[in-house]
């Protein structure tokens, strides 16, 4: 009877948090092997954990968090080094120091570049995530669907004019092999 309610809490939480298509895809699964009818006064409960689809929302969530704090304090972090950059280059320009100068900028090229790199990879990882905690898969009779028809025809062009014999020759194995593969 408790699990029962347990398994109606989980699939009540998944639903409310989003992190289900439906109601069938966030009820909790019962062990394998065994059924209602099995199970006596005596037997021990079978054991339970959260489905898939609940643990998989709330770890890419937390990802995300993850990835946007990773964004803001790179941002931050930049904002202060270049800072720190212009002073010296105003204090270079000052004083005439035109290898200290070109030495600088250089180096702030250099990190501009790499602090480009990291923010692009961390807003297509951002993307992803939310790619990925919107994803829902599709329904297994929409899956088998694909495999009702027959294939289309297939076509296989094989180029032989003016070829080496062996050339010719391993072209032929594999158009044989195509062949009868089908």
């Amino acid at each position: 009877m408790q699990a029962n309610r347990a398994s109606e809490l989980i699939s009540q939480k998944q639903q409310t948090e989003g992190g289900c298509a439906s109601a069938t895809d966030c009820v909790v699964p019962p062990a394998a092997g065994r059924t209602r009818a099995d199970s006596g006064p005596s037997d021990k409960a079978p054991e339970r954990r959260a489905p898939r689809c609940f643990s998989e929302a709330g770890r890419l969530s937390g990802e995300l968090v993850l990835t946007y704090a990773g964004i803001v304090v790179t941002i931050a972090a930049t904002a202060m080094v270049m800072w720190s950059f212009a002073e010296s280059l105003m204090e270079d320009m000052q004083a005439f120091r035109a290898r200290a100068l070109a030495e600088r900028l250089l180096l702030m090229l250099i990190v501009s570049g790499l602090v480009y790199g990291n923010l692009v990879y961390q807003f297509a990882r951002a993307g992803c995530l939310k790619r990925k905690r919107r994803h829902r898969p599709a329904p297994r009779e929409e899956l088998e669907r694909l495999y009702d028809g027959s294939a289309p025809p297939l076509v296989i062009l094989v180029p032989s004019y003016k070829e080496d014999v062996s050339i010719v020759r391993l072209r032929f194995r594999t158009t044989r092999t195509a062949t009868l593969s089908c």
